[in-house]
């Protein structure tokens, strides 16, 4: 049991089925809250293995690219016009692989920032996840050190970011110690809106004019 629970337990401030029951249920809260932080390690692992994989092969690919050019120089410097033919053939093949490897390294390196986004995000209480995650990674960018947040002139390491970014934006976040509020402004929202259909940068807009009440009352 937990340390709080024994002592209202043995203080007689909450009976022992009271007690009991709630350590169950924190018991449980825990567990789940274990489990997600594994399984986002688990895909921000993966992901991390399949960015530096594809980072490998195309740097592979641009040596190899490196050795053709400098393959059908020597071959043009020879009059060996037929061998020039493959070689450029081999060349635009390569090019294409290349393009392709800069696609998929490119849409890694978006879910690697947005995984590693909505990590740290989830427990500062955003009043809308998806939108404050989308306007957060329009401004994080890869290094080598990690995830960092460009905030003005300033360039931060995600967590200090994401603190900075709720300070500047405290409309977009759920107010401490309050499950429910955040702006209270009490503009009398717009209609015929639906939360579905807004973009992040509308939704952050919203909030922001109208307050986060207003906002959740909008039908979805």
């Amino acid at each position: 049991m937990f340390k709080k629970l024994q002592e209202l337990l043995d203080s007689g401030a909450v009976s022992s089925e009271v007690a009991t029951a709630l350590d169950a249920e924190i018991g449980t809260a825990l567990k789940e809250l274990r489990e997600e932080a594994k399984n986002w390690r688990e895909k921000y692992q993966q992901i991390n293995a399949t960015f530096d994989e594809v980072k490998t092969a195309k740097e592979a690919l641009e040596a190899q690219l490196g050795d053709i050019d400098k393959k059908i120089e020597e071959a043009k410097a020879e009059g060996k016009a037929e061998l020039v033919k493959q070689l450029e053939a081999t060349k635009a093949e390569q090019e294409q692989l290349k393009g392709n490897l800069e696609r998929i390294e490119n849409e890694n390196k978006r879910l690697k920032i947005e995984t590693a986004v909505t990590e740290k995000l989830t427990g500062l209480n955003p009043v809308d996840l998806e939108a404050v995650k989308t306007l957060v990674s329009l401004n994080a960018d890869l290094s080598d050190t990690g995830v960092v947040l460009k905030l003005g002139d300033e360039t931060l390491d995600l967590e200090k970011g994401l603190e900075k970014f709720r300070e500047l934006k405290p409309t977009l976040f759920k107010a401490e110690g309050n499950g429910g509020s955040g702006n209270t402004n009490s503009q009398t929202p717009a209609t015929g809106l639906n939360r579905s259909k807004m973009t992040a940068e509308q939704k952050a807009e919203y909030i922001s004019q109208h307050g986060q009440d207003s906002y959740l009352k909008l039908p979805e």
